[in-house]
């Protein structure tokens, strides 16, 4: 990004890259995402625990289909939605932004009530392949999973038209409600009847009255919006082109990093394998990506505003966007590492501790994917996704092969599945990079910091857990819950010595904070008006 652009920004109201309503939108993403994952991590201990190894596994399994239903349905228009509506705002085009709409609503929900047609038919064969014969509702339960995919659908699209308009209050109020009746609901319900059938409900209720509230909220705005711009805006073939190419990317991308290994596992060990698993991968993920997919779609829009206004600016975000990711990413993949195997036998009561082992492996690998992510928003920016289409299958291809080598022929088990995902990443990403710095020119990645930053954490967390094992911590109290908090209060010494470290090992150097400052969020530049000296 040019000096002349840059004063440009800073007199159009933004000292940074990005308008202050995009930034300003953060702030909600965070709080909602902040109060969910505990909502959520309470929701996982009274799902698990009461569901027990075998009937959670039936539930995982569905889900997993339930998460494929929903890439395929959403047709890709989710991404398309973050990339134009933000476009179609800045020109005040409210008959275009309407037209957008609702044609992507109707083509989602004839798309889940196609596929729901075709997987309710094929109940009985799935009910084989994956050794489910003993479970006696299956194709009941399936017909739950394609209800729930429907209601997530009718979520994904409110969320993200009130996210793409930066009304990220809204968005945190409605999933910050949708969690919790889920959580009063699944507590008050689980314990009279501990069955897959009554998760599912419960999560069908819950997201059903939240969302068709939230829908009605979205149809109002938009129609009160006073824009008076009378064009299509965005056109028919431009539109689908960028959202198939979205849609098989993601779906892709999901085959990549965990759920096919789900349904190999499931295929040759059965359900709960596959559910332990699943538990040893979505905690990990959970804790790990919570932040990051705050940022995700504020990004995405953001990075689409910044580049139609200066098409010169995406190696410079590019570089700021690293940073962040990894200052709130790394430290609690580092600390997991560590400390997961006696987190999920505390948490899970000693019912889950095969998943523990899991865990730690998958807080390293699961950060590998973020590497990925200011990149996938820059290329969006310039509407480049088919380009990446070729690397996609190359990586989907070496996937099956690993699942199929690693799972099937060597029955390594979960770890085959764990060695499935690192190796594809590790095969494929030369060929990856290659291709994005033709797109970009660049892949702008702070290898110097990455460094810093992660020896920094490792010292830190390897130190906090020699202790933790030679005083025998979690053997003093017999509470599981004390021992709860005595996790939580690891995590908060940890990250204060961590912030400790930043201030005085100069961990983050001038030319760190000019790029996080170009951000222009306030809050974190007061933070590091705290942690660097001179900042």
């Amino acid at each position: 990004m040019t000096d002349e652009s840059h004063h440009h920004r800073t007199e159009q109201g933004g000292g940074g890259f990005f308008s202050r309503e995009a930034m300003g939108s953060i702030p909600w993403m965070v709080l909602s995402k902040l109060v969910l994952f505990f909502v959520y991590f309470g929701i996982s201990i009274l799902t698990v625990n009461a569901l027990g190894k075998e009937k959670y596994g039936v539930y995982s399994l569905m889900m997993n289909i339930s998460a494929y239903m929903l890439m395929l349905c959403g047709l890709g228009l989710g991404v398309a939605l973050m990339r134009y509506v933000p476009e179609l705002a800045a020109r005040r085009n409210r008959f275009g932004l309407i037209h957008l709409l609702w044609k992507s609503a109707t083509l989602q929900l004839i798309a889940v009530l196609a596929l729901s047609m075709v997987l309710t038919s094929l109940s009985g064969p799935l009910q084989r392949l994956f050794k489910a014969e003993h479970v006696e509702h299956f194709h009941f339960y399936l017909k739950l999973a394609c209800g729930l995919t429907g209601l997530l659908l009718l979520k994904d699209f409110v969320g993200t038209v009130f996210t793409s308009l930066f009304k990220t209050r809204t968005v945190a109020i409605l999933s910050i409600a949708s969690g919790i009746l889920w959580f009063i609901t699944l507590w008050s319900w689980l314990g009279m009847r501990p069955e897959v059938g009554t998760v599912f409900a419960v999560q069908l209720v819950s997201v059903g009255t939240i969302y068709a509230i939230g829908a009605l909220a979205l149809f109002r705005y938009v129609k009160n919006l006073p824009w008076e711009v009378k064009e299509f805006g965005i056109g028919k073939k431009r539109a689908l082109s960028f959202s198939a190419t979205v849609m098989l990317s993601s779906i892709l991308r999901m085959v990549m990093f965990k759920y096919s290994e789900i349904f190999f596992l499931a295929a040759i060990a059965g359900t709960t394998v596959a559910g332990i698993y699943d538990l040893g991968y979505t905690l990990p993920y959970t804790v790990i990506t919570f932040l990051p997919l705050a940022f995700l779609p504020i990004f995405t829009a953001a990075f689409a505003e910044a580049y139609v206004r200066d098409n010169s600016c995406l190696g410079a975000l590019i570089k700021s966007y690293y940073k962040l990711l990894m200052m709130v990413s790394l430290p609690v993949a580092v600390l997991g590492s560590f400390f997961c195997p006696v987190a999920y036998r505390i948490i899970y009561d000693g019912e889950m501790d095969e998943a523990g082992l899991i865990a730690s492996a998958f807080c390293m690998v699961l950060v590998l994917p973020l590497v990925s992510m200011p990149l996938s928003a820059a290329i969006k920016a310039k509407e480049k996704v088919l380009n990446m289409v070729p690397m996609l299958i190359l990586q989907i291809v070496v996937n099956i092969f690993l699942d199929w080598l690693l799972i099937v022929h060597y029955r390594m088990g979960v770890w085959g599945g764990i060695l499935a995902v690192a190796g594809t990443f590790v095969l494929t990403i030369p060929f990856r990079l290659l291709v994005v710095r033709g797109i970009i020119g660049g892949i702008h990645f702070p290898a110097a910091f990455c460094l810093r930053i992660t020896a920094a954490l490792a010292a830190l967390g390897w130190g906090m857990h020699w202790v933790a094992e030679k005083t025998r911590l979690f053997e003093v109290f017999e509470s599981r819950l004390v021992n709860m908090a005595v996790l939580f209060a690891i995590g908060g010494i940890y990250l204060g010595l961590f912030l400790l470290a930043v201030r005085h090992l100069r961990l983050i150097r001038r030319s760190d904070v000019q790029d996080f400052q170009a951000l222009d969020i306030k809050k974190l530049n007061a933070v590091l008006g705290f942690l660097v000296k001179g900042a």
